[in-house]
C-alpha cells in the first residue's frame, strides 16, 4: 500500500467504532490495534506488511477487510499474495460494494483484479453470480477466465444459492462463442457446474474442434459429465489423435474412469505412443489401477488383463520405478523427449560450501551429465531463473551435439543472481506448446515477481493445467520439509515425480 493510500485510511480508521455492544475501552483498544496495522502495512520491511496482512484477516472486523483489500496492490508478492489469500475468508456484507470497486475488480492495477477475481472462488461471502461474468472493462483475457473458474468453484460449493435465471445460458454464450479457446474451455466447466444436462451436449462438439485444448477439454469434463460408456468411447478415439497432449489427456481420462474396458487401450499407448511421457503416464495409469509393477513390457500386462474378472475394480495402487528414464539429471529420471530445464539462480546457489564450492557448480556438473546423453531428436529449452527467466532460446531445440554444447556454455557461462522467481519460469516454460514435462531445480522457497504463495500457486497452476497436460518433475535442493510437501503435491497433481537432494 502507498504511503498516502495508508495515512488515509488510518485517519478515516479514527471515526469508525464498534457499536453500540462494545464497551468504551474496547472500541479505543480495537481503534489503536487498527492503526498499529495500517501504520504496519506502510512500513519498509515487506515481513512486516506481510505480518500485518494476517493480523488483519484474524481481526476480521469490517475496517481490518478494508486495510487488508488495500494490500493487495502491494509491489511484493509476499504481501499482495497473502492478501489475495486471506481475502478468502471474507463474510462481511458490507465489503461486497468495495470488492467491486476501485480497490477490487475495478482497479485499475490488473494484478489487483486479477487477485480479486480469483478469491471470489474461496470466499464464504454470498456474491451475485451475475457479477462473476466476465463482462465489460473486466475483458482481459486472465481476469475473465479466473471469473469463470471462481463462478464454476462456487457452483461446486454450493455457494451460489439459487443461481439467478439465465445465468447458465449466459456462461452458455460463452462456451459457443468466438472468443479465446482457453476462455471457451473455462466457460463449459462453469456451465457443467451450473447445469450439467446444458453443458452436456458440448462435450462431443468440443471433441471434435481443431483446438487442441478444446478436445482435451471434452476428455476432462466428458468423464463426469457422460455415462461411462460414452466416456469411454471419447477416450479411445481421442488416444489416437494426432495431438500429443489430447493422448496425454486420453490416458489420465482412461485412468479416472477405471474402467476394465479401458486398459487395453492403455496397454496400446504403453506399446505405440511416440512420446516418452505419455508413455510413462500410460504406465503408471496401469500400475495404480492394478497395484502390480510390471515395467513397459506389454505383454504381462495383456496377461493380467485377460485373468480379470467381469466385476474387477480398480486397485489404485502405487507406482513402481520409472520407465525409460535411461537418462537422470541430478537423480531424477528424465521421462520425456520435450523437455524444459528451468533451474533456480537464487542466493542459495552461489553460497560457498567449505571444500566443495557452490551448489553452482555441482548444477554445472549434473547438467553436463545429462544433456549429452539425450537422444538427438528430443527436443528441450534451458531457462536459469532470478526475478526474471534467462532462457538459453526462446523455444524448444533438437539436442544434437553442437546444441547440447552450446546450451551447456551457456549455462556454465552464467552468472545472473537475484531472487527466484519459480512462477515466471513455469510460464514461460508453458507458452512453449510442444512442452510435456517440465524439470524444475529449486531450493523450495519462491522469491521474486508477482507470485510467492505455495498455496496459491499450487491451486492456479491446478487450474492452468487441468486441460493441458503437462508433468512437473522436481529436483528439490535441501528444501524445508514444509515447502517440500507443497511442491510435492504440485508433482503430483501434474503427474510427475520428484527427487530430494543435498548439493
Amino acid at each position: 500500500m502507498c504511503a498516502t493510500a495508508w495515512l488515509l485510511t488510518i485517519a478515516s480508521l479514527a471515526s469508525w467504532t464498534t457499536g453500540a455492544d462494545g464497551s468504551a475501552r474496547e472500541r479505543k483498544e480495537q481503534r489503536a490495534a487498527l492503526n498499529e496495522l495500517a501504520a504496519q502495512l506502510g512500513e519498509p520491511k515487506h515481513e512486516r506488511r506481510r505480518a500485518a496482512v494476517r493480523a488483519l484477516a484474524d481481526m476480521g472486523t469490517e475496517p481490518a477487510w478494508e486495510l487488508l483489500l488495500a494490500a493487495l496492490a502491494d509491489p511484493r508478492a509476499e504481501v499482495a499474495d497473502e492478501a489475495q489469500w486471506q481475502l478468502g475468508r471474507l463474510e462481511h456484507p458490507a465489503l461486497r460494494k468495495a470488492l467491486f470497486g476501485s480497490d477490487g475488480l475495478g482497479s485499475r492495477d490488473p494484478w489487483v483484479r486479477l487477485r480479486v477475481a480469483e478469491a471470489f472462488g474461496r470466499m464464504p461471502l454470498e456474491l451475485d453470480a451475475n457479477d462473476l461474468l466476465p463482462v465489460g472493462t473486466r475483458g482481459d483475457l486472465a481476469v475473465s477466465r479466473t471469473l469463470l473458474w471462481s463462478l464454476e468453484r462456487r457452483a461446486q460449493a454450493g455457494r451460489l444459492g439459487e443461481p439467478p435465471l439465465g445465468l447458465a445460458r449466459k456462461v452458455e454464450k460463452l462456451v459457443r462463442g468466438n472468443a479465446d479457446d482457453a476462455l471457451r474451455c473455462d466457460a463449459l466447466a462453469s456451465l457443467a457446474a451450473l447445469d450439467p444436462d446444458a453443458a452436456r451436449p458440448y462435450v462431443e462438439r468440443f471433441a471434435e474442434e481443431r483446438a487442441p485444448r478444446c478436445r482435451t477439454a471434452a476428455l476432462v469434463l466428458g468423464t463426469d459429465l457422460l455415462e461411462p460408456d460414452a466416456a469411454l468411447d471419447l477416450a479411445r478415439r481421442c488416444a489416437a489423435d494426432e495431438d500429443d497432449a489430447v493422448r496425454a489427456a486420453a490416458v489420465i481420462a482412461l485412468e479416472d474412469l477405471g474402467l476394465r474396458e479401458g486398459l487395453a487401450c492403455l496397454v496400446d499407448r504403453l506399446e505405440s505412443e511416440p512420446r516418452q511421457r505419455t508413455r510413462q503416464r500410460a504406465l503408471d495409469a496401469l500400475q495404480r489401477l492394478s497395484g502390480l509393477k510390471h515395467r513397459a513390457d506389454p505383454r504381462p500386462w495383456r496377461a493380467w488383463i485377460a485373468s480379470l474378472p467381469p466385476d474387477w475394480r480398480p486397485a489404485r495402487g502405487e507406482l513402481g520405478p520409472a520407465t525409460g528414464g535411461t537418462v537422470a539429471f541430478a537423480g531424477l529420471p528424465l521421462l520425456s523427449d520435450r523437455l524444459a530445464f528451468l533451474i533456480d539462480f537464487s542466493g542459495s546457489l552461489w553460497v560457498e560450501r567449505e571444500g566443495r564450492g557452490t551448489r553452482k557448480t555441482a548444477v554445472d556438473a549434473a547438467l553436463c551429465a545429462a544433456l549429452p546423453k539425450l537422444d538427438e531428436s528430443a527436443r528441450f529449452m534451458l531457462v536459469p531463473y532470478t526475478a526474471e527467466p534467462h532462457p538459453w532460446r526462446d523455444e524448444l531445440e533438437y539436442a544434437k551435439p553442437r546444441t547440447v554444447q552450446s546450451a551447456l556454455k551457456d549455462f556454465t557461462d552464467c552468472r545472473e543472481r537475484g531472487s527466484g522467481n519459480a512462477y515466471a519460469a513455469i510460464e514461460l516454460a508453458l507458452a512453449q506448446p510442444d512442452v510435456d514435462t517440465i524439470v524444475l531445480l529449486t531450493d523450495g522457497a519462491p522469491t521474486g515477481g508477482r507470485r510467492w504463495k505455495l498455496d496459491l500457486i499450487a491451486a492456479l497452476l491446478a487450474f492452468e493445467l487441468r486441460f493441458r497436460p503437462v508433468a512437473i518433475d522436481l529436483v528439490l535442493v535441501d528444501a524445508p520439509s514444509g515447502l517440500a510437501r507443497r511442491w510435492k503435491e504440485i508433482a503430483a497433481n501434474s503427474g510427475g515425480r520428484v527427487v530430494e537432494v543435498s548439493l
